[in-house]
């Protein structure tokens, strides 16, 4: 796949948090993985595309970069 996962960064209610290499960018990034319930909840993703554009919005001041999709099985990724 794109990310090689390093390491967990951090876990909560809404999913999981890594540090992954992304192999298109070639730099390492954080990679949110939503899962649970929170895959099927319809708010829970709403709010990783507002967490998404929150991050877009904020490297425009700071380097980086945001995407978000399907992940592993269509988990809701950021």
């Amino acid at each position: 796949g794109r990310f090689e996962v390093e390491r967990t960064l951090g876990a909560g209610g809404m999913g999981s948090v890594y540090l992954a290499q992304d192999r298109q960018l070639g730099e390492r990034v954080a990679v949110k993985i939503i899962g649970g319930m929170a895959v099927i909840d319809g708010a829970a993703q709403e709010r990783l595309r507002r967490e998404a554009s929150a991050a877009r919005r904020r490297i425009r001041t700071e380097p980086g970069a945001v995407d978000s999709g399907p992940g592993r099985g269509d988990e809701p990724q950021l």
